[in-house]
Order: C-alpha cells, then sequence, then structure tokens
C-alpha cells in the first residue's frame, strides 16, 4: 500500500539485443536521465537492481523489455519472470 497522496507509474526499461551506433546500450532511466554501458549484461544487470529498487522503495511498477537474438521484444518482471 501507497502512503496517502503518492501516485503508483509502470516504469519500462528497454534493452536491445545490439549496441547503438557508438557500440553501446542506453537505457532511460524516468527523472535520472540515459545511463551508457559497454556490455549488455552490465545494461541488464543495472535494469534489473533498478527495477527492483524502484518496485520495493518507490512503489512504481518496473518492467523490463528485453530484445532477443531473433528480433522478439519480451517483457520481465523486477525478478526477471516473464510477464504474458
Amino acid at each position: 500500500m501507497l502512503p496517502s497522496g503518492k501516485t503508483r507509474y509502470m516504469v519500462l526499461l528497454d534493452i536491445p539485443f545490439q549496441p547503438d551506433a557508438s557500440a553501446c546500450w542506453r537505457i532511460s532511466v524516468p527523472g535520472e536521465g540515459v545511463r551508457v554501458f559497454a556490455e549488455r549484461h552490465a545494461a541488464l544487470r543495472f535494469a534489473m537492481d533498478l527495477a527492483k529498487k524502484q518496485d520495493e522503495t518507490v512503489g512504481h511498477v518496473t518492467y523490463i523489455s528485453l530484445e532477443g537474438a531473433d528480433g522478439r521484444w519480451r517483457l520481465f518482471d523486477a525478478n526477471f519472470r516473464t510477464v504474458d
């Protein structure tokens, strides 16, 4: 239960399969700007940690949208369980 007057938001963190033109992965964090990572694994670890933190402390529902090698995007929750 959120404190009175608090709003619960849904946050989506996108991680593509391929890096961008500068060979990096970028994650846009609402209210904080863009975080840049040299490795996809580091971007994923950051997204998972942030999702758990936001779910527990801020009360936002945070999902990770991850692109697979097949080009399909899949949605995961803060515990890295698939969301149907």
